[in-house]
């Protein structure tokens, strides 16, 4: 089914992140996690056509539909360069929902391992169990090239409303040695990986090489963002929540 969406808003998240908020025309039943295909008509729409897909990054409580993306310099995308055209008013079209990147058993210890945009499913997911009033065991592992980090203010308001959530952060990429101080205390949680593919196929190996059985990880896929981690990492923790 094809969704009709208002533009509301537009809110700058980080530096060339933005959230475009939606109000859809009809409720759109989704899952935290998962995604919409979007369509936008624009003159000479590049090879990839007028369409994309977005994960949503708002949860299903609240009012309207997220999208969250970033705009990299020098990006060719004839979708995002319209993007950047878009004014409260303005209307977009939208098919789905689509994807099981989703986080159900909520008595499963989990960690969640996020590369720059691939922050958004976390995002939503984190929103929901909050909406729900459920507090389950979650580390949030948030890697970004700076210390420029989207939601930072939100997930700490979280973590001080649950005290079973912990968020991390790390400049640059997370290395197979910080990944193993997770597994070392986490060993029996599902590991879900989000971000960038070169990234997440990367983290999804050392995992692996750790001894994580495949049933203990999942992963989403961002195209796009290839070239996002390049930086040596160093981490930094928001000890707001023990």
């Amino acid at each position: 089914m094809r969704h009709s969406l208002t533009l509301e808003k537009i809110v700058a998240e980080a530096s060339n992140v933005k959230s475009y908020h939606f109000l859809p025309n009809t409720v759109i039943e989704f899952k935290a996690g998962q995604f919409l295909k979007y369509f936008l008509s624009h003159p000479e729409s590049d090879q990839r056509g007028v369409s994309r897909y977005f994960t949503i990054s708002s949860a299903p409580q609240e009012k309207t539909i997220m999208m969250t993306t970033k705009f990299v310099p020098g990006d060719g995308s004839s979708f995002k360069q319209a993007l950047l055209k878009l004014a409260p008013g303005d209307h977009i079209e939208a098919e789905g929902p689509s994807g099981s990147f989703t986080y159900q058993d909520h008595l499963q210890e989990v960690v969640f391992v996020a590369g720059g945009i691939g922050i958004t499913p976390f995002r939503a997911i984190l929103m929901d169990l909050d909406q729900q009033n459920i507090n389950p065991p979650i580390t949030l592992l948030y890697a970004n090239r700076t210390s420029d980090a989207s939601f930072k203010n939100l997930f700490a308001g979280l973590t001080k409303k649950h005290d079973r959530l912990k968020v991390d952060y790390v400049t640059g990429l997370i290395t197979e040695d910080i990944l193993k101080s997770y597994l070392i205390n986490h060993p029996s949680a599902v590991f879900y990986l989000s971000g960038p593919e070169p990234m997440v196929e990367s983290l999804k190996k050392s995992l692996e090489n750790l001894g994580l059985p495949a049933n203990q990880i999942k992963t989403d896929y961002f195209p796009g963002y290839e070239d996002e981690f390049t930086i040596s990492p160093q981490l930094e923790k928001d000890e707001v929540a023990k």
